[in-house]
């Protein structure tokens, strides 16, 4: 059982695990703490998309760090300024959970040890137990098996978002841009094989979507060529 009594910060390090594993991270944190704060640190231009998606569905705080020098990622020094901050201004934070498979983050766990709070790591590489004693508590996080139904759901929930994003800005989003999208942006998208229906086209994948989820898809018409946001 999460122990509710205790606030916690989850910091993930995006450029290290993968975000397939975001729904199983962030469920496995909720078991040290309340989480308070969420913050995902990533160089999103060449970052794994699913990230991207997790970080709508968690409200993660994004912090996008470009790689400047080839092969040298900054993520771990993004991280953990924003560790060191929150150790000094957030007085309420009990527990500090850190997603990362990198031994970098070592000396930041003893500092935030040696200042009275919990350090805790999630991490998804089984021969990376090196690092595990500076923290108080570690913990394998591999990705939950989900039903049919819990996919499904997912999916939609990840079009909703795709949709809203895409089409802020006039209110409307072409098919054709959405057919890129979602094929940038959810591992493995076909239309034929995604969903639980097997659709022909991607305005009945859309239509079949908004009757099976009809609160998620309330606010856009998607019978034609185009989704539209429907104004009230």
């Amino acid at each position: 059982m999460a122990d509710t009594k205790k606030n916690a910060i989850l910091l993930i390090d995006g450029d290290n695990i993968s975000g397939a594993l975001a729904d199983s991270i962030y469920e496995a944190a909720k078991e040290y703490g309340r989480i308070k704060e969420i913050h995902l640190f990533a160089n999103f231009k060449g970052a794994d998309a699913e990230w991207s998606l997790a970080a709508y569905r968690h409200a993660m705080a994004i912090h996008h760090l470009p790689v400047i020098i080839a092969k040298k990622n900054i993520t771990d020094i993004g991280l953990t300024i924003i560790a060191m901050e929150k150790l000094f201004e957030a007085p309420d934070i009990d527990v500090y959970i850190i997603a990362s498979n990198d031994s970098d983050y070592m000396p930041l766990a003893s500092e935030i040890r040696g200042h009275g709070k919990t350090a805790v790591n999630l991490y998804t590489t089984k021969d990376n137990i090196q690092q595990l004693a500076a923290y108080d508590t570690s913990r394998y996080v591999e990705k939950n098996a989900v039903t049919q139904d819990d996919a499904d759901k997912v999916l939609a929930e990840s079009v909703r978002v795709i949709i809203e994003v895409n089409s802020k800005k006039t209110g409307r989003v072409m098919l054709n841009k959405l057919s890129q999208e979602f094929k940038k942006k959810i591992t493995g998208f076909d239309i034929k094989k995604s969903y639980k229906k097997p659709c022909s086209s991607l305005r009945i994948f859309l239509t079949t979507l908004k009757a099976d989820y009809p609160d998620l898809f309330a606010e856009y018409d998607v019978t034609n060529d185009y989704v539209e946001h429907i104004k009230p």
